[in-house]
């Protein structure tokens, strides 16, 4: 992981962590349900974080993400929008998912979020780092 958690708050197997000045990481373990997911939300929600802020989801142990469980980030996530959400070693039915939260979002926020797919935690850390320069160009 780059850098060193400020903060973090474990639920269950799934994890939430804030990595100062501008990065949640959110690893979601097995099936999380609807008051896992919501308590993670929280957790960020509660944090005094500016834009721009990126996610980094941790898929690679998710066995599925039931549809409460989507219901809570999609309507979670349209409080805050992160600026860019990065998702590690997502299988094509999450991709499928993930892609189909992300049209909502933007759908209620009115922004566009910038998604990404990767297999591993360094890619996602490249690409924070290119849209961290974007926005300073």
């Amino acid at each position: 992981m780059r850098g060193t958690p400020e903060a973090d708050v474990v639920v269950g197997a799934h994890r939430c962590e804030w990595l100062p000045p501008d990065r949640f990481v959110l690893t979601v373990v097995g099936t999380p349900t609807e008051a896992d997911m919501a308590q993670l939300f929280d957790f960020m929600n509660a944090k005094d974080w500016k834009d721009p802020t990126f996610m980094v989801v941790d898929f690679r142990k998710l066995e599925s993400l039931p549809a409460n469980a989507r219901r809570v980030v999609a309507e979670r996530s349209k409080a805050r929008p992160m600026s860019g959400v990065v998702i590690v070693g997502a299988k094509f039915p999450q991709r499928v998912i993930a892609t189909l939260i992300h049209g909502a979002m933007k759908m209620l926020t009115n922004k566009a979020i910038p998604e990404e797919f990767v297999d591993d935690l360094e890619s996602a850390w490249r690409i924070i780092d290119k849209w961290r320069e974007g926005r300073s160009a």
